[in-house]
């Protein structure tokens, strides 16, 4: 399996060594706050590949009315006040600081989230807090993890401070048109307009009042439980700042787990020269990156190490799947994902894939990303007037067991079919064009070939045995992350 020569455009705009010099008197760089904006914006808006597609005001404010008392719950259960026995703070070790993101819900209702949980009860759940981040002011209960906080107050008070600029010096602001400055000089004539400039102005202002409150909220959240480890949910994307910089003045090392697709293309997983020459611009990112794989790992550019443990789930769920020897056989159940990417070429294929399953008598379910869900039959109108089932399962790996075809937009989910031993279409729009790698056992479709490749290899038979599983999951999960835990991090685990 190759990946392409395309490289994420951090490469050449961190070339520019000058990035790291533009630092606050707290030692906060400026650029590391914008770099996911400004990158985001070069890729996907001037690309048109925004997913505009999030809650009106009229329904987040409903969200927030229906969700009231999940509120409630979670400033309740605040990590700033959770534990007033001391000694009870004292048995807690470790803290996973998560955005909740791949939390699922069990067939006995309790809700796990599927990683971390998973290294927290090799390690102990006892010795585990776990502060999560509300999902769309709801919160999912109840967890199977014993000690469960959430983010809810001090992001509150992170959201109030960036509102009021609160802190924010004229030095600041000079420091932040500098570095503007540097970022146009460094760009081709017109990539930044002066209304996306004044939006980073402000933008930039607003992410270092929220970074050195959460810093501050977090110093006190750690002195109060004294953690040995740190893992970190997005700890490379910028936002979570202020919490990795409360780790860092603890000197407690942080642990990235993936969560989710990451390769060489990918904004928050690509770093340029500038932050592997800077020691001070590499203390704004983990000390560590747990991958699924040795494909995941080798895939990225970051200045940090990175560390091959496995999927836990997808291992769990692989040990239930029964031996195949043909890739293409008992093909009647199609699953179509979606990334979330471009909607409008996802309803052209459901709506070919809709007949084409209808003339052969087969059965088609559709499962939108998660960012969806609440809009998914008017983003995908197709879905009503073709009668498809939309997905409920909570967990995808569910959905992939129980199809024999899956046609998918790049994600995760493409190397997570191929594990499970079932056959995947990458469909190819505007968006792979962009991100997407070269694989050897993924045919690629597309609107006008869809029909005529799906029948061509449903006719054929492919040794399910030739997928190259240790090429891109780690096997063995549980002693690979002991293994981190007691020769890397010399903890018990």
């Amino acid at each position: 399996m190759k990946s392409n020569n395309k490289k994420s455009p951090a490469l050449t705009l961190e070339g520019n060594l000058n990035l790291a010099n533009f630092y606050t008197d707290d030692a906060v760089n400026i650029w590391h706050l914008i770099r996911y904006k400004v990158l985001f914006q070069l890729v996907y808006v001037s690309n048109d590949l925004v997913n505009a597609h999030h809650l009106s005001k009229k329904q987040q404010i409903r969200k927030i009315l229906v969700g009231l008392s999940d509120i409630c719950y979670s400033l309740f259960k605040s990590p700033l006040t959770y534990l007033r026995n001391r000694k009870s703070r004292q048995d807690i070790k470790y803290i996973f600081v998560s955005t909740g993101v791949v939390n699922q819900r069990n067939e006995d209702g309790t809700v796990s989230n599927v990683l971390h949980d998973s290294f927290a009860q090799k390690i102990g759940f006892d010795a585990c807090l776990f502060i999560e981040d509300m999902h769309q002011f709801t919160v999912s209960t109840p967890r199977v993890a014993p000690h469960v906080t959430y983010s809810t107050f001090p992001v509150f008070l992170s959201k109030l401070a960036g509102l009021l600029k609160y802190k924010i010096t004229t030095k600041d602001k000079n420091v932040i048109d500098r570095l503007l400055k540097e970022v146009e000089h460094a760009l081709p004539p017109g990539s930044v307009s002066p209304s996306f400039r004044l939006y980073l102005s402000t933008f930039a202002e607003k992410r270092l009042a929220e970074a050195r409150m959460a810093r501050k909220l977090y110093n006190r959240i750690f002195s109060r439980f004294s953690p040995s480890v740190i893992f970190l949910e997005d700890a490379c994307y910028g936002n979570k700042l202020g919490v990795l910089l409360a780790a860092r003045d603890k000197n407690i090392p942080i642990v990235e787990p993936q969560h989710g697709l990451i390769n060489n293309f990918h904004l928050a997983y690509n770093f340029g020269a500038v932050y592997q020459e800077n020691s001070m611009l590499k203390s704004h990112l983990p000390d560590y990156l747990l991958t699924f794989g040795p494909y995941f790992s080798d895939s990225v550019h970051v200045p940090f190490k990175r560390v091959s443990i496995g999927n836990p789930f997808l291992e769990m769920k692989r040990r239930s799947i029964p031996e195949k020897k043909n890739l293409y056989e008992r093909a009647t159940r199609v699953l179509c994902l979606s990334s979330g990417g471009q909607p409008e070429s996802v309803n052209q294929l459901l709506e070919l894939l809709a007949d084409w399953c209808k003339a052969n008598r087969y059965s088609l379910k559709f499962r939108c990303h998660p960012s969806e869900r609440e809009k998914v039959k008017e983003i995908y109108p197709v879905v009503v007037t073709s009668q498809i089932m939309v997905s409920t399962v909570p967990s995808v790996i569910d959905d992939i067991i129980e199809s024999d075809i899956v046609i998918s937009e790049y994600s995760t989910t493409v190397f997570e079919t191929l594990a499970m031993k079932k056959p995947v279409f990458l469909f190819k729009n505007k968006f792979y064009d962009i991100i997407a790698n070269d694989f050897n056992l993924i045919p690629i479709v597309e609107l006008d070939n869809l029909i005529a490749t799906l029948d061509k290899y449903l006719n054929t038979t492919i040794d399910a045995d030739a997928i190259p599983f240790n090429k891109i999951f780690d096997d063995n999960w549980e002693e690979n992350f002991s293994r981190f835990m007691k020769t890397t991090l010399k903890q018990v685990g």
